[in-house]
Formats: C-alpha cells, sequence, structure tokens
C-alpha cells in the first residue's frame, strides 16, 4: 500500500490514492486500522482520492474512529498551500489575457458564493492593479446593464470573467456566451475544465479544487479567492503598480492567511 502523511498544525492525515474505488466499503474499518498509533500508521484520519465527475479528483475525509468527516479546516488550509504553491496554473493564463490584450476593465460574474468572490476580485482589481473593475449578478446584467455606459472603452478592452465552481452556473454560462458573441474577451475560472462554462470563453482556468462534501462551498469559496487575489497582485506587478518589496509582502502575507485558516474557522464555530 501506498500512502503520504501529511499534517497541518499537527492534525495528521494519511493520504490514500483511490482513482479505481478499490476501497469503496472498506473506509471505516481502513481508518480504524491505519490510523491507531501503536498497530498501525498512526494518524487523526485518512482521505482518499478519488475520481471526481465535476472535477480532476475528489477528497473523501474519514477520521481515526472510522466516522465521515464533512469537514476539517486543517484540509483547507492544506488545500490553500497546495493552491499557493501550484499558482501558476491559474494565475498565468489570466495574467497572459490581462497584458496581451491591454484590459481597461474586468466585470466580474458569479451566482451563490462565486457572486461574494466576485465582489472581492472587484474591490482587489480596483485597489491594487488600479483599473475599472466591477461585479455583476448574470442574469440583471445581461438584460439591463453594458460593458461601458460612457462609450468610452473598445470591447477588445474589456475583459468578462465567469466564476463557477462546478462550471454548471446556468445564467453565468449565459452571460458568458453572450459576451462571446458579441466580441468581448471572456475567460472563466473553473474546477472542471470540461464543463458547459468552458465551451463559452475563449480562456479557461483550472480551479485547483476537487468536490464539495457539504453543502457549504467552504473549500471552493476559500480556493476562489486567493485566487482572484492573486491575479490582482501578479496583474499589479506586471504593470509597475505594484512594486518589488510589495509584491513579495502581498505574497508573505498570504502564506500567513493561509497558515492561520485554522484558527479562523475555529473562531467561526
Amino acid at each position: 500500500m501506498e500512502f503520504i502523511k501529511m499534517h497541518g498544525t499537527g492534525n495528521d492525515f494519511i493520504f490514500l490514492l483511490d482513482l479505481n474505488n478499490e476501497y469503496v466499503g472498506q473506509e471505516s474499518n481502513l481508518a480504524k486500522k491505519l490510523c491507531h498509533r501503536r498497530f498501525g500508521i498512526g494518524a487523526d484520519g485518512i482521505v482518499l482520492v478519488r475520481k471526481s465527475d465535476i472535477a480532476d479528483v475528489r477528497m473523501v475525509i474519514v477520521n481515526s474512529d472510522g466516522s465521515a468527516a464533512n469537514m476539517c479546516g486543517n484540509a483547507i488550509r492544506c488545500f490553500g498551500k497546495y493552491v499557493f504553491e501550484n499558482k501558476d496554473v491559474f494565475v498565468k493564463p489570466f495574467v497572459d489575457v490581462f497584458t496581451k490584450n491591454n484590459i481597461k476593465k474586468v466585470i466580474f460574474f458569479g451566482s451563490g458564493t462565486s457572486y461574494n468572490v466576485s465582489i472581492l476580485g472587484t474591490y482587489y482589481f480596483k485597489h491594487l492593479v488600479g483599473i475599472d473593475a466591477e461585479y455583476q449578478y448574470p442574469t440583471v446584467f445581461k438584460n439591463y446593464e453594458k460593458a461601458d455606459w460612457s462609450g468610452l472603452l473598445k470591447k477588445d478592452e474589456i475583459l468578462y470573467v465567469g466564476i463557477s465552481q462546478s462550471g454548471t452556473s446556468i445564467s453565468t454560462c449565459e452571460v458568458m456566451k453572450y459576451a462571446k458573441q458579441e466580441g468581448y474577451h471572456t475567460l472563466a475560472i473553473t474546477g472542471n475544465l470540461n464543463s458547459e462554462i468552458t465551451k463559452y470563453v475563449d480562456t479557461k482556468v483550472h480551479l485547483l479544487v476537487g468536490d464539495e462534501l457539504t453543502p457549504p462551498e467552504t473549500k471552493g469559496y476559500t480556493t476562489s479567492v486567493i485566487s482572484v487575489y492573486l491575479w490582482a497582485v501578479e496583474c499589479a506587478h506586471v504593470t509597475g503598480k505594484m512594486s518589488d518589496a510589495e509584491y513579495e509582502k502581498a505574497f508573505d502575507d498570504t502564506k500567513k492567511f493561509i497558515n492561520q485558516i485554522q484558527t479562523a474557522v475555529y473562531e467561526q464555530s
């Protein structure tokens, strides 16, 4: 049996690659056996990495006593660390679109938690990059708004960004399809690069997150926020709006944030 042992602030896990569902139905007994501190490997729980219908993989977390774990702050923390260390996967595609097309305005779209990410993305791009940005509900925008009421911007200077963890949000897909047909630059960030929304955009960016196992999309929301923040930081740096020292500090602050996620989860529980 091959495994990886990881920990977050002392909360340790045994990771098992189970893409062929070899351990389906054995999760509880397997966790009890492997997590035993004297007769097993020893851990607080196991994490089974399995195939997903909507993302690259999904995680199944089982406690050392064999019970299912719905949510774990340290798992979010480890996932955030993974995202940060693999930032080029989702940062470079966005920065390439932004710089090569001389983008002067970014419009973020999303529903549910993705709408909240859009609000933060707008703030980051206004305050860090220093360009016009706004957040919109897809349906409201498509029926009642315009990308540029002033008429001073060209279509190829405006970037539509659709945020959808699963890539299946109907309203977000529709507004991205509309934008592409109208000749605007379009980009989607999603956990599933083969999802519906990717059919209607010029550029697709991988949201490094697996399935959510509980209704609150905690992991997806956290990963999305980190993603759009790092977009803004990188764009601010390459356009000269952020000095090298400020750039390094921004990344140091992000690392500190990731390391403190567990504390934030406990404080809110």
